[in-house]
C-alpha cells in the first residue's frame, strides 16, 4: 500500500466513524496519547547479547583453568624444558580464540547473505519481530483511542527494515566480540611482560567480562532497540499518510538537557524538543503553533528524529490532527457549519528536581492568577506527596495554615454545627476566618434536608446525611466569599468542556432523581455532576474535587486533582 493509498483508506474509515459521532462527539476534547517504550524487549536483547558472548568467555576461563600448569611452566623465568616458550600458552589461547570466533560469528558476505545463518543472526530476527509486535500494538492502541477506528496495514516495509537492522546489529556484536579478543590479547601480553600468575590474569579478564556484559551490552541494547522502535513508528505513520509527529521525551530526570535532571548540560538537548510538532521530511525544523509556522529547531536541540540519537528514549507521537482536521472539515462543509479548530494535545512535562520543585511551590503559594498556575502548583504538591508517601492534606499544611480554633456564630436552631466546624479544617485559615466574619455580620444557619445545598442569599447551609456533604457545601460558601475561586473554576471548566454540548443530568445513568432543569457537560469527569452548568456564576468543581480528595469516592483525574490542590494552596 502506498502512502497516498494508506492516507485515503484511513480517511475513509475515519470519515464513517466521525460522521456517526455527531457534532458534539467530534468536538469533544481529546486527551494526550501515550506511547510506551519497549523496556522488556530492550532488557531481553541485553540478556541475549550476554548469552551469546558467554560461550566465548567460558572458553577463555576454561582454557586458563585446564592449562594452568603448562602456562606456569612454559612462562616461568627458569625454563624447565628446552622447548618451552615464554608466553606460548597465552598466545595459543588467543590464536585458538580467534579460530573459535570466526567459526561462531562468521563475517557477512558482501551481498548480505550467508549459506547457514548463525544462531546470533537468527536470534536478532526474533528480537526484531518481538519489537515489531510491541510497536504495532502501541500503534493500534493509539489509533483506536484517538480516532475510534483500527487501521491494520500490509507492512511491506518491515522485511527490508528487519534485514538491515539484523545485519547492523550482527556487525555490532561481531565487533564487540572482536574487541573482547583484542583486550584479552592485550592483557596476555601484559601478563607475559610482567610475569603474572594465571590467577592474576583471570582476575583481569573477569574485569573485562563485566565491562562487556554489562556496560557495552546494555548500551547496544538501548541504542538499537530505540532506533528500531522509532524506525517502525515512522514507517507506520508515513504509510498511514501522517507527515508530522509530536516529540515526546521519556519524562524523567535522565532526559538530556533537562535542567533539573541528571544531565542538565548535555548537548544536544532532547528536553528542548518536548511537545513540539515536527516533520518527518525535515528533522531540522519544528513548530509550536500546530504547524501554522515552522522555524529552525533551537540551536542546542537534537537535529535527529526521536530514537535516532545514541541511547535516545524519546518517542514520536502521531499528530492525528492533520487527518482528523481534514475529515471534520469535509463533514462540517456537508452539514453547513464551520469546524472548530482542535486543540493540540497538552505535552507531558518532565518532573523537576526536588530543589527546583520546592522553590517553585513557594513562588506560587497564595499567588496564583491562572488555572494553569493552579495545576502546576497542585501537580508539584501531589508529586511530593507521592514521593514521600504522605497524605496530600499534610503536605499542603506545610505551606499554608488550614483550619482555625475560632468558631462560627450560627443562627438559633441550627443543625449540624459540629459538621461545619469539622469541614472548616480542610480549608485555608484565612478563608475560614472570612467565613466566620461574614457569619457574625450577616448570620449563618445550618439545617437538615434530604438533599444538601448552599444559599448565599439566605446565608443557609443545608446538609443531608451523606458523608462529605459538609465539605461540599462549605466549598460553595467559599466560592461566594472569594470571587477568584470562581474565576479560576471558569477557566478550568471552559478548557475541559470546550465543544461539549449541554445534556440533561436526568437522562444520564444513575441520575433519575435529578431536577429537570439540571444540565451538565460530561467531558471525562469521574462524575458527570462535576460538569454541572450554572451559567458561569458557580461550579461543582471545588465542591466535588475537595470532597473526592477526602473520601476517594471517584477515580483519579490528575488534571482535576492538581487544579483543586492548587486552588486550595494558591488562592489568596
Amino acid at each position: 500500500m502506498t502512502i497516498t493509498a494508506g492516507r485515503e483508506a484511513l480517511k475513509q474509515a475515519l470519515y464513517i466513524h466521525r460522521k456517526e459521532l455527531g457534532r458534539a462527539g467530534r468536538n469533544r476534547k481529546h486527551r494526550p496519547q501515550s506511547w510506551l517504550y519497549p523496556w522488556a524487549t530492550e532488557k531481553h536483547y541485553a540478556a541475549a547479547i550476554r548469552a551469546w558472548l558467554r560461550p566465548m568467555m567460558d572458553y577463555v576461563h576454561t582454557y586458563l583453568k585446564n592449562n594452568e600448569e603448562a602456562i606456569l611452566r612454559g612462562d616461568s623465568a627458569a625454563l624447565v624444558r628446552q622447548d618451552a616458550i615464554p608466553g606460548g600458552s597465552y598466545r595459543r589461547l588467543v590464536k585458538s580464540l580467534n579460530g573459535w570466533f570466526t567459526t561462531y560469528l562468521p563475517e557477512i558476505n558482501e551481498n548480505g547473505t550467508r549459506d547457514a545463518p548463525p544462531v546470533v543472526f537468527m536470534g536478532l530476527g526474533n528480537i526484531a519481530e518481538n519489537l515489531n509486535d510491541f510497536n504495532d500494538a502501541q500503534w493500534q492502541k493509539a489509533a483506536k483511542a484517538e480516532l475510534g477506528v483500527e487501521f491494520p496495514m500490509y507492512e511491506e516495509w518491515w522485511e527490508p527494515t528487519k534485514q538491515t537492522w539484523q545485519e547492523e546489529n550482527y556487525r555490532l556484536i561481531r565487533k564487540l566480540s572482536d574487541d573482547y579478543i583484542g583486550q584479552i590479547n592485550q592483557k596476555t601480553e601484559q601478563a607475559v611482560i610482567s610475569g603474572w600468575s594465571v590467577s592474576q590474569l583471570a582476575a583481569e579478564i573477569r574485569k573485562i567480562d563485566g565491562s562487556i556484559k554489562q556496560g557495552r551490552a546494555n548500551l547496544i541494547a538501548r541504542d538499537q532497540i530505540g532506533k528500531l522502535n522509532e524506525m517502525a513508528t515512522q514507517a507506520r505513520m508515513e504509510q498511514a499518510g501522517l507527515t508530522m509527529y509530536i516529540w515526546s521525551t521519556a519524562q524523567d530526570e535522565r532526559v538530556r538537557g533537562y535542567e533539573g535532571g541528571h544531565y542538565p548540560n548535555a548537548r544536544p538537548s532532547h528536553h528542548l524538543m518536548e511537545g513540539l510538532l515536527c516533520r518527518w521530511s525535515d528533522p531540522a525544523v519544528c513548530s509550536d503553533d500546530k504547524g501554522k509556522t515552522w522555524k529552525p529547531r533551537p540551536s542546542d536541540a537534537v537535529l535527529l528524529h526521536p530514537g535516532r540519537d545514541i541511547q535516545c528514549r524519546c518517542a514520536a507521537l502521531s499528530y492525528w490532527e492533520e487527518l482528523v482536521g481534514e475529515v471534520d472539515s469535509v463533514i462540517a462543509k456537508e452539514e453547513g457549519y464551520d469546524a472548530p479548530e482542535r486543540a493540540a494535545p497538552t505535552p507531558h512535562q518532565t518532573p523537576p528536581s526536588d530543589e527546583i520543585a520546592e522553590k517553585r511551590i513557594k513562588e506560587l503559594v497564595r499567588k496564583i492568577t491562572t488555572e494553569q498556575e493552579a495545576i502546576e502548583l497542585g501537580g508539584l504538591l501531589l508529586n511530593k506527596a507521592g514521593k514521600e508517601k504522605r497524605d496530600i492534606f499534610s503536605v499542603m499544611g506545610e505551606y499554608r495554615k488550614f483550619g482555625t480554633t475560632q468558631k462560627h456564630t450560627f443562627d438559633a436552631g441550627s443543625y449540624g454545627k459540629k459538621r461545619i466546624e469539622a469541614a472548616s479544617q480542610y480549608y485555608p485559615r484565612n478563608w475560614v476566618e472570612l467565613s466566620i466574619k461574614d457569619a457574625k455580620a450577616n448570620g449563618l444557619k445550618v439545617k437538615r434536608v434530604s438533599r444538601g445545598y448552599y444559599s448565599h442569599y439566605q446565608r443557609e447551609i443545608a446538609l443531608d446525611i451523606r458523608f462529605g456533604c459538609e465539605l461540599h457545601e462549605m466549598a460553595h460558601r467559599m466560592e461566594a466569599l472569594n470571587p477568584q475561586i470562581v474565576s479560576l473554576e471558569k477557566e478550568f471548566y471552559n478548557r475541559r468542556t470546550q465543544g461539549e454540548a449541554l445534556v440533561r443530568l436526568k437522562m444520564l445513568p444513575g441520575y433519575d432523581n435529578a431536577e429537570a432543569n439540571e444540565r451538565v457537560r460530561v467531558d471525562k469527569f469521574a462524575s458527570p455532576y462535576m460538569g454541572k452548568d450554572y451559567g458561569g456564576d458557580a461550579y461543582e468543581l471545588l465542591s466535588m474535587g475537595l470532597e473526592n480528595l477526602k473520601t476517594k469516592k471517584y477515580n483519579t483525574d490528575v488534571d482535576y486533582d492538581s487544579f483543586i490542590v492548587g486552588v486550595l494552596t494558591g488562592v489568596k
